[in-house]
């Protein structure tokens, strides 16, 4: 009763009003339409709960779209800051390999400089230390022209006083042609200033001379103890480029037993590659000397040339102010490359800025390897996320068909449960005055 109290309450409400009666004969209708679609109603509970389980599946799914797509969009602007990272340390360590690059060629360019420098310096030092014994020795001479005045005096008064005393050998012979100074000069050696005297007494007189007069110590020629060996004619076939250098000197006859002496067979080259050619190629045992004063012993000793001698040349003015201006001007040259220090500093400095770049280089490029590590595995993420992404968005398109298809179930089963309401409740809802019960359900 209380039941269909509340019906009527309801058809009160609106326009279709029913009698307790009708209200029986509704609900035996009903009862009979729950008996026809008893099972019908059970597979569409079944169908519904599917429809609804699917639909919670598609939910899933679109919420785990949404989450993959968030995800990948974060990833993406993850790799693009490791990107731009990777981008601003390659202009790192391409900008300091240039400052390295241009470093080190300005330091390299110091190191030229510094070592042309030194070769330079080496040069004009050797050359200054030349000039300077040169000067020396120019100096030496003149100190010793009062030695020498001293000692020619006592030389004529040795003429005077003994028998027999000739004089210096160098102001008993000439070289026959000014050319030939410096090689006669060489050749002769340490005999230019000896003296020349007739016997072996007449030294020991003069040497005890000397002594009393505390003039000095001088070397004795006596002729008559002089061996002078035979010098080979071979030696004047050499050819043009070589002279017997006893043969270049211009003396008395009486003197040449002294000369043969003191120069013996020695050859006077033109070149020193002559003299080599000579001695190393030709293979001849003899000394020669070329005509700036080069030396070559029967040993293949080999020796510097003299420049200059005091028996050979004779300085004017001009000579000597002419060294002393190449003097002036390599030292003068020798101060400007006495920056050295400076250029090694600056070397050192740009080394400290290449270590310290380089530094910095290999940090950024580790740096590198780091972060592109780190896009690799991003990468790989964005990969593996897209690839569930799109396996996901297939499910889903799977999903929604398997939901329509249980939807479009539960219409047809539906419908089958309305067309048993309609029949069986077609004469009642034409006697209530509508077109089916659900109007007034």
């Amino acid at each position: 009763e209380s039941l269909l109290q509340n019906e009527l309450n309801v058809l009160e409400k609106s326009d279709i009003y029913m009698n307790p009666e009708t209200i029986k004969e509704y609900s035996n209708l009903r009862e009979l339409v729950s008996s026809r679609i008893s099972n019908v109603k059970s597979e569409e509970l079944l169908v519904e709960q599917d429809v609804n389980s699917k639909l919670s599946h598609i939910t899933r799914l679109e919420n785990q779209i949404s989450n993959l797509s968030n995800d990948i969009e974060s990833t993406n602007a993850s790799i693009n800051d490791v990107k731009n990272r990777i981008s601003k340390l390659d202009e790192v360590v391409n900008s300091n390999t240039r400052d390295v690059d241009n470093f080190t060629n300005h330091r390299n360019e110091l190191l030229s400089q510094l070592k042309q420098n030194e070769k330079e310096s080496l040069i004009l030092n050797g050359e200054l230390n030349d000039i300077n014994t040169l000067l020396r020795d120019i100096g030496d001479d003149k100190r010793r022209s009062n030695y020498d005045i001293k000692l020619n005096e006592a030389i004529d008064t040795m003429k005077r006083i003994f028998t027999g005393v000739h004089g210096r050998l160098i102001d008993l012979i000439n070289p026959i042609q000014k050319k030939y100074n410096i090689a006669v000069t060489v050749a002769v050696g340490k005999h230019m200033d000896a003296i020349v005297v007739d016997t072996k007494q007449i030294a020991y007189e003069c040497i005890k001379y000397l002594k009393d007069q505390r003039i000095g110590i001088c070397t004795f020629l006596p002729l008559n103890n002089i061996v002078s060996t035979t010098i080979p004619d071979r030696l004047r076939n050499f050819g043009s480029k070589y002279k017997l250098c006893v043969d270049l000197v211009d003396c008395l006859d009486v003197y040449k037993p002294v000369v043969n002496y003191a120069i013996g067979s020695t050859i006077v080259a033109d070149t020193l590659d002559d003299a080599q050619e000579l001695c190393f190629q030709r293979f001849e045992k003899v000394k020669v000397v070329t005509m700036i004063g080069s030396v070559i012993s029967k040993t293949g000793a080999m020796t510097g040339g003299t420049v200059m001698s005091k028996s050979s040349n004779r300085f004017d003015e001009k000579e000597l102010e002419n060294l002393y201006k190449r003097q002036k001007d390599i030292e003068n040259k020798l101060s400007l490359l006495s920056n050295n220090n400076i250029i090694k500093q600056n070397i050192l400095d740009f080394d400290v800025q290449i270590k310290s770049l380089q530094t910095k280089i290999n940090f950024s490029k580790s740096d590198i390897e780091i972060n592109q590590e780190k896009l690799n595995n991003l990468l790989n993420q964005i990969k593996n996320k897209e690839g569930l992404l799109r396996n996901v968005k297939n499910e889903l398109v799977k999903a929604v068909n398997e939901k329509d298809s249980a939807v479009n179930n539960l219409n047809i089963l539906k419908n089958q449960i309305i067309q048993v309401e309609n029949e069986i409740f077609s004469t009642f809802s034409k006697k209530l005055g509508i077109d089916n019960i659900r109007i007034y359900e």
